[in-house]
C-alpha cells in the first residue's frame, strides 16, 4: 500500500484508555510511522484548506497525546499527501445518497479516499459507516473501509 486515509476516531481512540480498540489504534500509528505509506488529506497540506487536517486538529487539541503526536510527526516527516476531494458527478451523487446530509466531513473523507491511489479508509465509526455501507462502497466505488487491526 502507498497511501491511506485515517478517520479522526482512530487518532482519538489511540488517546483513550477506556476504548477497547486503543491497542489496535496505537499499533496502527506505530506501523504507519515505520512504513513508507503516506496519509492522504484533502486538497492541500494546510489547516486553512484541508478539512481533514482541520478536523484532526479540532479534535486533538491536547499536546503530547498519541494521536496529536502522530499527526505532528507525520507533518515533520512530510508524510501527508494532498489528494483532491472533487469527484465526478456520478460519484458525488452516490456518496451523497449514502452518507447523511449533515455529515459533510465524512463525505470529504470518502471522496478523498475515492481519489487516493489505494482507496483505503481506516475507521472505527460504525454509526456512520455500518457494515452494509462498507460493503456498498467496496462494491460500487472500490473503496475499502477497514478497521485498524485489518492493517496489522
Amino acid at each position: 500500500m502507498t497511501d491511506i486515509l485515517i478517520d479522526t476516531n482512530i487518532l482519538m481512540h489511540a488517546n483513550n484508555n477506556h476504548e477497547n480498540t486503543q491497542g489496535d489504534c496505537i499499533a496502527l500509528l506505530e506501523y504507519l510511522l515505520s512504513s513508507s505509506e503516506m496519509i492522504c488529506v484533502d486538497n492541500e497540506i494546510d489547516l486553512d484548506k484541508s478539512m481533514i487536517l482541520h478536523e484532526y486538529y479540532d479534535n486533538l487539541k491536547t499536546h503530547g497525546t498519541a494521536g496529536r503526536n502522530f499527526i505532528e510527526r507525520m507533518l515533520r516527516l512530510k508524510r501527508f499527501k494532498p489528494v483532491t476531494r472533487q469527484t465526478e458527478h456520478r460519484v458525488t451523487k452516490i456518496i451523497n445518497q449514502h452518507i447523511n446530509r449533515d455529515k459533510h466531513v465524512d463525505k470529504i473523507f470518502i471522496k478523498t479516499t475515492y481519489n487516493s491511489a489505494d482507496k483505503t479508509f481506516v475507521s472505527h465509526d460504525y454509526e456512520d459507516f455500518q457494515d452494509h455501507k462498507r460493503v456498498f462502497f467496496k462494491r460500487t466505488l472500490n473503496i475499502n473501509i477497514i478497521q485498524a487491526r485489518d492493517l496489522l
